[in-house]
């Protein structure tokens, strides 16, 4: 085939006018040149088609719906999956436009869902609530959790407050009995006749009524060590530094100054006892 003809037949394949005058000028200007029809024009007019040629090809057609419809197919199988037992999804991939047919099983599926399930918004109210129920109770372990945490800190501090009362000398020893025990009793008494609460985490003395503000008590801020004085003060548990014991004393076997029970500690013991 001549070089003019196959140009001029590729031209009107696209669309130009055989009689325009730009092309006839581009067709003369061409060289008197024999193309081989086989290697060359046959291929050139075979596979290089036009827009509606190709819409119209069936074997291009099948490739271009399939390549769209892999992305859907992407989202569907999945869902397939949650679904459909395996059998009936190779089933499905087999038939003629199968991707549609997985939309239609799908569409199917949910008026099923929906008919059995209930109305959507009362899955999402259901899931809702149930997420509600979740953090309620992931909350309540928590505060139960930091309660016992807390218990357990308290328990830790006051053993040492004991623990500290028992190593002092100038304590007498009726203050000391029970490891401490009736000391610290005593030591919670006199926070609470102050209107004080303890702080664990920083060991300060909080006001009852705003546990954000700190105690004070004639403008001094109150403090742990003071309230221990005053409690060992109030409650006669410090040794006297001379003379004998106070009148209306009575004696607890074991003599001594540190055998002495006051009517103050008498009280105390009485009152002890009862809790």
């Amino acid at each position: 085939m001549q070089l003019k003809e196959l140009f001029k037949k590729l031209a009107t394949r696209a669309g130009v006018n055989a009689t325009e005058a730009k092309l006839t000028a581009a067709i003369d200007a061409l060289p008197e040149l024999d193309v081989d029809d086989d290697l060359v024009a046959k291929p050139l007019i075979d596979k290089l088609i036009t827009e509606e040629e190709a819409g119209n090809r069936p074997t291009l057609k099948k490739k271009f719906a399939a390549e769209a419809l892999n992305g859907a197919d992407a989202i569907i199988d999945p869902i397939l999956a949650e679904l459909f037992t395996p059998e009936e999804i190779e089933a499905l991939k087999k038939e003629e436009k199968a991707t549609m047919k997985k939309i239609g099983k799908l569409a199917t599926k949910a008026k099923e869902l929906k008919t059995a399930g209930g109305n959507p918004t009362d899955t999402a109210k259901a899931i809702a609530d149930l997420n509600t129920e979740i953090t309620k109770l992931k909350t309540e372990k928590e505060s139960e959790v930091n309660t016992l945490k807390k218990l357990h800190e308290e328990e830790r501090y006051f053993d040492r407050l004991a623990s500290k009362v028992i190593r002092r000398s100038d304590v007498v020893d009726y203050a000391k009995a029970k490891e401490g025990v009736r000391v610290v009793a005593d030591f919670k008494d006199t926070l609470n006749t102050v209107g004080g609460i303890l702080d664990i985490t920083t060991g300060k003395i909080m006001q009852k009524a705003d546990p954000s503000m700190e105690l004070y008590i004639d403008n001094k801020a109150v403090t742990a060590d003071l309230l221990l004085e005053k409690t060992l003060t109030e409650n006669e548990y410090l040794k006297k530094s001379e003379g004998p014991g106070p009148a209306g004393s009575i004696t607890v076997p074991g003599g001594g100054n540190e055998g002495q029970m006051t009517e103050a500690q008498k009280r105390n013991a009485e009152r002890f006892k009862q809790q």
